[in-house]
């Protein structure tokens, strides 16, 4: 494939922004405070790392908003301020004295997930030792932000990320594809209290383009990725297979109906709005594929994820008084399927069709002890269903 780098920023990479709040004045001149806070922004700036912005266009946009910044604490308060001056992290804090000594606060908070991500505290026992200290905390807040960029373009199963050379990555990194969903309120006083973070996927870079630009691969989707997605690196990630294939052949979803009486959904169970119907199940020479319609009975379209490394079938008839499990191997979505997870996005009052693989369970008595299925939408989902016969 062949990429032509244009001399404009055509995918420019984007700096994480953040704004800093003048630090609160306690028992100290709000001179130092200010001079405190200004040095903290100059410093965050010279990393090279965020998109710093300046207190005086800070203060023309919450003058259009006739808002202010002093006294702010709350962090719903925080969270509306942010999405005003278009952040994605804002700072705020204090500088106190205690006896001799000076100690700085911060708070960090991510604006667009409305969630306070770290506190840091740094104390010094001279005025002269303060420009220490502020390095000190803009060290501890990079270390506290991942490196975050966006999805540019996606092309088959290559993507472009507004990640470069200037950003450290390298090829082989394992990133994190995630999209902001829904803000939640508390019902009674309106506090924004957490907003959906929607997992799209999983990519391994390959290639570092330029200083803002890179390509990478994609090792797994839980649904469709997109421009304008966030990538953020993800430290600690478990080893992935590009693109497994699946480990065995199953027969295809027609041949699930029994030879003999048709097996009619043996229990169905509603979990937050999600109704879970098993259709039946069938055994194989392959191991066992159990059939699910799962509805959204809401009048809202909600995305669910459906794992199958946490779904399982459980037998605790073994004769010997133990329980033993048998995840599923493979998971299917209508047209998606995945050895690990695959996402759907289900219209109001709609439904899909929901497919899980196991090996490794035998039953004698042609039943399945207890089969469980494990999803997520805003909050982990379980269903259960026992004593469910199997189909040859």
């Amino acid at each position: 494939m062949t990429i032509f780098l244009l001399p404009i920023s055509l995918f420019a990479s984007e700096k994480p922004r953040l704004a800093v709040a003048d630090l609160e004045a306690i028992g100290v001149d709000k001179n130092l405070a200010r001079t405190t806070s200004e040095l903290l922004r100059t410093e965050l700036f010279k990393t090279g790392y965020f998109s710093v912005m300046e207190r005086s266009q800070m203060e023309r946009l919450l003058e259009e908003w006739k808002l202010h910044l002093s006294g702010v604490t709350e962090k719903e308060d925080i969270v509306k301020i942010g999405e005003i001056l278009v952040v994605q992290y804002f700072v705020i804090g204090s500088i106190n004295r205690l006896g001799q000594n000076y100690i700085i606060n911060i708070r960090l908070v991510d604006v667009e997930k409305a969630k306070l991500i770290a506190a840091e505290t740094v104390e010094v026992q001279h005025e002269s030792e303060i420009l220490g200290a502020v390095r000190t905390l803009a060290r501890k807040i990079i270390e506290l932000t991942p490196l975050r960029g966006k999805v540019v373009r996606v092309k088959g199963n290559e993507v472009l990320l507004s990640l470069g050379s200037q950003d450290r990555v390298e090829p082989g990194m394992v990133l994190r594809v995630q999209r902001l969903g829904e803000t939640f309120k508390d019902p009674s006083t309106g506090r924004v209290i957490g907003r959906e973070v929607i997992e799209v996927g999983v990519l391994r870079l390959t290639k570092i383009i330029n200083e803002e630009l890179s390509s990478a691969t994609v090792v797994e989707d839980y649904g469709r990725i997109e421009v304008g997605d966030i990538v953020t690196l993800w430290v600690g990630a478990p080893a992935f297979q590009e693109r497994p294939k699946p480990v065995i052949e199953v027969p295809p979803e027609s041949t699930i109906a029994p030879q003999g009486p048709e097996i009619r959904p043996e229990k169905s169970v509603e979990v937050t709005g999600f109704l879970f119907v098993l259709e039946g199940c069938r055994a194989s020479t392959q191991g066992i594929m159990c059939v699910f319609t799962i509805k959204n009975n809401t009048k809202k379209e909600r995305e669910l994820l459906v794992s199958a490394e946490y779904s399982r079938i459980i037998n605790d008839r073994d004769g010997k008084g133990y329980k033993k499990e048998y995840p599923a191997n493979r998971v299917k979505l209508e047209d998606k399927e995945s050895r690990w997870h695959v996402s759907k996005v289900i219209g109001p009052l709609g439904s899909l069709k929901a497919t899980l693989y196991f090996q490794g369970f035998t039953s004698e008595s042609g039943e399945i002890p207890l089969v469980e299925i494990a999803a997520y939408s805003m909050g982990n989902l379980k269903a259960r269903f026992a004593n469910i016969p199997v189909a040859h």
